[in-house]
């Protein structure tokens, strides 16, 4: 007798391979058996006639750290369809938290969502508190870069010594015992971005002592020099011996469409020598990321507070300003950046705005109105960058190197969560790959698309007995109607459930039955 079995379904393993007619027999957290069974075996029983039945989707690019606290059941990606979150990405974690240094860590992730309380200083600590609510999606988290830097250095530039990069070192490999899946880099952010090649070696010989790990990385340039950045990262692949994943590979700004195929060729090249480098890809032509990253690097060198305080000088003004044009030039236009989301009730009226918008509504030029709502924010702003081509996405997408990540979190559609104009990826993007990739373009058949949302993540981040249906792995599904899911949530009106998804099981328990949101939290944390 199975606790549950699920009958009639088209199986699509997560392998690849073509979908096949089968039962799955589900005994506690695991898929006991694949085969023909009577409903009789089953204690509860689920008919999956014209349902896809695959593995739960895996995300392996998330910021749902900053969020799963205040929304253990993860709605907005159990809808999705997505059973398992890797958060800690960017070079943003929750962890390391230095106390001494608290006052700037709340300044350096103020523009996420909610609040957090910051009750912990490791990994260790953070998993505490999920354990302590439970947790619908199952979990895991890298070593935030910005974090470690914050930790012991704070927003400096400066390059760090022989006892400052062991003392990030000691909090690396602390976090990385407790069970870290590895280190992220953000190297497009400050303060990560002031790192360079010996500090990133020093700390990905850190990561090589263990076993299962990697270094995953937000490039230092996704536009005019992506292909430096690629190489930069190519070199740490080489000299640490590690591999490497690209997040969110992508050529930025008009000028640049079409890099992303000599991206692609640059990590052939180098797997055809031995090293192991990935990438993942999210599903949308526009990117979402913090205020700050349009401004001069060299101008957050004291953080937030310490570029709000330039801005108040007008020599200083002027030159940030003329950054902002040149910046505003190369995305296309002003139109191309949108306010998502901010945190005072007063400039509420500018999210889902453009910067064009917002400027008439303001009376004054484009780089004044980011530059005014940057210091009435103090940076607490979330932006939507229109910076892409489709068939750069589309050609990410395809490549047998690429795996699907939203670089989203989870949100809700009422409460702390809801708040703003968020980008559309945190409520659609993995049903929008089936809808758009591989039922509308056919960039993608289905298996195909499947594999790239659930095996392929498991094997790069090393998470076993995941991403494939298999007997003895764990009962982590989606089922799904393959004419009818579909993504809802657009740019404009972002907060909006996916259809089309009717089962999701986490650890052999529902989450989502018919369509609706159980209460079960069966979510494991991985690693440790």
């Amino acid at each position: 007798m199975f606790d549950i079995l699920i009958r009639g379904g088209s199986i699509i393993d997560g392998t690849g391979k073509e979908a096949y007619r089968a039962d799955l027999g589900i005994s506690g957290d695991t898929i006991a058996a694949i085969g023909r069974f009577d409903a009789s075996m089953g204690a509860s029983v689920i008919d999956a006639r014209g349902l896809i039945v695959s593995p739960g989707f895996i995300d392996p690019h998330t910021h749902s750290d900053f969020t799963i606290l205040q929304d253990p059941s993860g709605e907005s990606k159990i809808r999705q369809g997505v059973t398992t979150e890797v958060a800690g990405n960017c070079g943003y974690s929750v962890f390391p938290v230095n106390p001494e240094r608290l006052s700037q860590v709340k300044e350096y992730t103020d523009f996420f969502p909610g609040e957090l309380s910051w009750q912990w200083s490791d990994y260790e600590g953070f998993v505490k508190e999920l354990a302590a609510f439970g947790i619908a999606p199952n979990f895991a988290s890298h070593v935030g870069h910005g974090m470690l830097r914050l930790a012991v250095m704070g927003f400096s530039d400066e390059t760090p010594g022989t006892e400052k990069i062991e003392e990030m070192s000691r909090h690396l490999r602390t976090n990385l015992e407790q069970g870290a899946r590895g280190l992220s880099l953000g190297l497009a952010y400050a303060p990560g971005c002031y790192a360079r090649k010996e500090e990133l070696l020093a700390l990905g010989r850190v990561v090589k002592g263990f076993s299962n790990t990697l270094i995953t990385v937000h490039l230092r340039n996704e536009g005019d020099h992506l292909f430096e950045a690629v190489s930069e990262m190519l070199e740490v692949a080489e000299k640490t011996g590690l591999p490497v994943h690209l997040c969110h590979l992508k050529a930025s700004g008009l000028k640049n469409w079409g890099k992303v195929a000599r991206a692609l060729e640059m990590m052939e090249d180098a797997n055809r020598k031995g090293l192991e480098i990935t990438c993942d890809v999210y599903p949308y032509v526009a990117g979402n990321t913090l205020i700050g990253y349009l401004f001069p690097k060299e101008d957050l060198t004291e953080g937030t507070y310490g570029l709000v305080a330039r801005l108040r000088q007008d020599s200083e003004r002027r030159r940030i300003g003329d950054h902002l044009n040149a910046t505003a030039a190369h995305m296309g236009g002003w139109e191309n950046i949108r306010v998502a989301s901010v945190k005072t009730a007063k400039n509420k009226v500018w999210e889902g705005k453009n910067l064009v918008e917002m400027a008439r509504g303001k009376g004054c030029d484009e780089a004044r109105a980011l530059m005014e709502l940057f210091e009435e924010e103090e940076g607490a702003v979330m932006v939507i960058l229109f910076l892409m081509k489709e068939e750069d996405v589309e050609a990410v997408l395809r490549h047998p190197l690429s795996m699907v990540g939203s670089d989203g979190k989870i949100l809700s559609v009422e409460g702390p969560l809801s708040e703003g104009m968020p980008h559309p990826r945190n409520f659609g993007a993995y049903p929008r790959v089936i809808a758009r990739y591989v039922r509308e373009k056919r960039t993608l058949t289905l298996p195909q698309a499947i594999q790239k949302m659930t095996s392929l993540a498991a094997k790069r981040f090393f998470i076993t007995k995941r991403g494939e249906i298999r007997e003895g792995f764990y009962a982590d599904l989606t089922l799904f109607d393959p004419e009818r899911i579909q993504d809802k949530a657009t740019f404009d009106a972002p907060k909006q459930y996916p259809d089309g998804i009717e089962y999701v099981l986490v650890n052999g328990q529902l989450v989502l039955e018919k369509g609706k949101r159980t209460s079960a939290r069966p979510g494991k944390i991985l690693g440790c």
